[in-house]
């Protein structure tokens, strides 16, 4: 039963990005208020001069009783302006004016005491909009990265270098560059298939780690590389490289390739503010490439193959300060095939030192745990760090060990403790494939080496490196354990001085359950070969409960020591 209203006119304030005042005849070519996509009110070629826009409806907004509409304050910007953007306010409810059809009376549209309906109160500001001017196209320089031979199988091969130049100022909005579209042909120009030369694809800036696509995307006849989801961003001043990065497959069935750009539309950039706009290019001034720009030839020959690599964990070592040759990594290197392959050099490995802390592993001073770490093929030493850069641990062979088709050796990592470590554990890591320094014997191109059953990164036994003494270092692992699927607890100590040794286990009532060692000699260092299945004397599995585990130990010097320690068993 209620009139129905009509909205006549709305006035705003224009704001500069400081919050000052902002003329608007200086940023706007037209301002209108449209309704489901029809203008019913606009100010082309009468935009105030001054912050302050009042805006009369041609064609008033008429609101029926329980009717919720909206509308829309649009502006058309002027191609330049001096200003960086803007925001807009309306600052009280007498900024709409509202009249009761009927009566033509003016009525308030709100009160200004309570909280609007959207939330929020007088004055309602909008966001702040950035302005910038449209991008402007980047310099652009291209150049092959390709070697004259490489083997199939290669991995994170460098193929072509992009370089982008963007020389302009603040006031121009950043761009992003989204993908390029690169062909393989050979040297008569015939497209060869994308997806038989590359098992993966990617890209890297010089300084940063390669980002790989998830698959080899082709369009036609070229293959794509995509730069993230969303492009990579360039700003205004910005110089910026990249690296095509190619993992070839290793059966490639070409014997040469080259890659081409055709044109300047194979790169595809957008206007990071306005993504439908794209500026294009401009080739740098001292760029001696042009399109269509084509690669220098690469032959492609059969690769020396990549040898296996397996790593047989040691359980955690239990060791203390100043003991020497503790294993750490027990590996084997095997270059097998039913096929001809050229030969292999194994030229070292890079490990990066961690500590285990709550559970987290954290680099570690290699210097203050080691006095030095080994590299052993078939129990001969090949190389030896004793000068440690920070947590890295450099084993390099003085001389390339040779790997033919048939090969296998055994390489372990030892290390000597140092005297005044610094107790903790601690792990040797190897992060990627990279860590390992073997190339193709005759070629001197880089293999990355085939995983067996593991998977990087690749960790060395863990070594628990506590006190010399024998209450520090009495310690079993896991702990808790479950017996029930075959689990079993190892029994760890550091014995000062030979001496006979009795391990015993306890329930929690006193009553003794099971002799896990009786009065057995050891000598001075660290064991780890005393295991309890959770068994006791009748060999019958003891409930899950809490154990003590109690160890006495009669030294040779004549001295006797006795600890106790809780072992949980769990089902």
């Amino acid at each position: 039963g209620s009139s129905q209203v009509q909205l006549t006119s709305l006035a705003f304030e224009f704001l500069d990005t400081s919050g000052a005042a902002l003329n608007a005849s200086e940023l706007f070519n037209n301002i209108s208020i449209v309704r489901q996509q029809t203008v019913v009110g606009d100010l082309f070629g009468n935009v105030p001069n001054n912050s302050w826009v009042n805006l009369n409806l041609n064609s008033p907004v008429t609101l029926n009783p329980g009717e919720e509409i909206s509308i829309q304050i649009l502006a058309d910007i002027l191609i330049s302006s001096n200003h960086n953007g803007f925001s807009l306010t309306i600052s009280d409810s007498t900024e709409f004016v509202v009249r009761d059809l009927s009566s033509g009376n003016l009525i308030s549209a709100v009160t200004d005491s309570v909280v609007l309906a959207s939330g929020s109160a007088f004055p309602m500001y909008s966001s702040i909009a950035q302005l910038r001017q449209p991008a402007q196209p980047p310099q652009f320089c291209v150049s092959s990265d390709l070697p004259p031979s490489v083997n199939s199988g290669a991995d994170t091969l460098s193929l072509i270098e992009l370089d982008f130049g963007y020389p302009v100022d603040n006031t121009f909005s950043p761009i992003r560059v989204r993908q390029l579209a690169v062909s393989v042909r050979d040297t008569s120009g015939t497209y060869l298939d994308p997806d038989r030369v590359f098992d993966r694809i990617g890209y890297r800036n010089p300084a940063g780690t390669v980002i790989y696509q998830s698959f080899v995307q082709l369009f036609g006849t070229s293959v794509i590389f995509k730069f993230q989801d969303t492009g990579i961003l360039i700003y205004p001043g910005d110089n910026f490289q990249l690296n095509l990065i190619g993992d070839l497959e290793a059966d490639v069935p070409y014997d040469h390739f080259v890659l081409q750009i055709d044109n300047s539309n194979s790169i595809l950039l957008s206007d990071a503010t306005d993504t439908s706009f794209s500026p294009g290019i401009i080739l740098a001034t001292g760029c001696t490439n042009s399109f269509p720009f084509t690669t220098a030839l690469t032959e492609v020959f059969l690769p020396a193959g990549k040898p296996s690599l397996a790593f047989t964990p040691y359980p955690v070592q239990i060791t203390f300060p100043g003991e020497l040759n503790l294993p750490m990594i027990n590996s084997s290197l095997s270059y097998q095939s039913a096929t001809p392959l050229g030969d292999l050099s194994f030229n070292g490995m890079t490990g990066r030192l961690y500590q285990r802390t709550s559970g987290n592993l954290y680099p570690a001073n290699a210097g203050d745990v080691f006095s030095s770490v080994t590299l052993s093929f078939d129990n001969v030493p090949v190389a030896v760090d004793s000068v440690f850069a920070a947590d890295s641990i450099f084993l390099t062979l003085a001389l390339p060990h040779n790997l033919s088709r048939g090969d296998a050796v055994n390489a372990d990592v030892r290390v000597d403790i140092k005297p005044n470590a610094v107790l903790g554990n601690y792990v040797i890591v190897f992060s990627d494939s990279t860590c390992f320094d073997i190339t193709d014997w005759d070629l001197n191109t880089p293999i990355s080496p085939s995983l067996s059953g593991i998977s990087y990164p690749l960790i060395s036994t863990e070594i628990s490196l506590v006190a010399a003494d024998l209450g520090s270092s009495f310690t079993n692992y896991p702990n808790p354990f479950n017996p029930g699927r075959g689990e079993l607890t190892t029994i760890g100590f550091v014995l000062t001085e030979d001496a006979y040794v009795s391990i015993e286990i306890y329930s929690i009532t006193g009553e003794l359950l099971k002799g896990v060692v009786q009065n057995d000699y050891r000598a001075i260092g660290s064991h780890q070969s005393d295991i309890w299945a959770g068994l006791n004397e009748a060999g019958s599995k003891v409930i899950p409960g809490t154990y003590y585990c109690k160890i006495n130990v009669n030294y040779a010097s004549g001295k006797q020591e006795e600890f106790r320690r809780k072992i949980a068993v769990v089902r």
